[in-house]
């Protein structure tokens, strides 16, 4: 049984974590913001919902935006998987997340074992930053 994304059904501005609500710029990112270890994926979800890495990458990329974003996903889930490395730049970090959970949640059934590793790494490592304010 595949794990089932549920929408956030709240009215508009009472979750500020959800994108019709508003987003939650790198500056206003706290510790406390950022789920915990070990938290549901649709929790997960949620907060990779609070940022808008079109609204980021559009301004540089432009027309680009699609085959560079996808590159830096790729790029970044392929070091890990080699490495475990993963982006120090925290808008980096919160794109790849952003998208992961983009595939994680059209993808049908559960997410494989490296993409679920990898999604949990990347929150983990934006926790790091944000607690350690290596935001760049």
């Amino acid at each position: 049984m595949g794990f089932e994304y549920t929408p956030n059904t709240e009215p508009r501005g009472t979750d500020i974590m959800h994108p019709r609500a508003m987003y939650t710029a790198n500056r206003y990112l706290k510790p406390t913001d950022i789920p915990p270890a070990g938290a549901d994926l649709t929790v997960i979800g949620r907060f990779a919902e609070g940022f808008d890495p079109a609204g980021h990458w559009k301004r540089i990329w432009k027309s680009e935006y699609f085959a560079n974003a996808q590159k830096m996903l790729t790029n970044a889930f392929k070091a890990h998987a080699e490495s475990g490395t993963l982006p120090t730049d925290l808008t980096e970090l919160r794109t790849c997340l952003t998208l992961q959970w983009e595939v994680l949640r059209f993808s049908r059934g559960d997410p494989l074992p490296e993409q679920e590793r990898f999604f949990r790494a990347l929150l983990d490592k934006i926790r790091e930053v944000v607690s350690t304010d290596r935001r760049g």
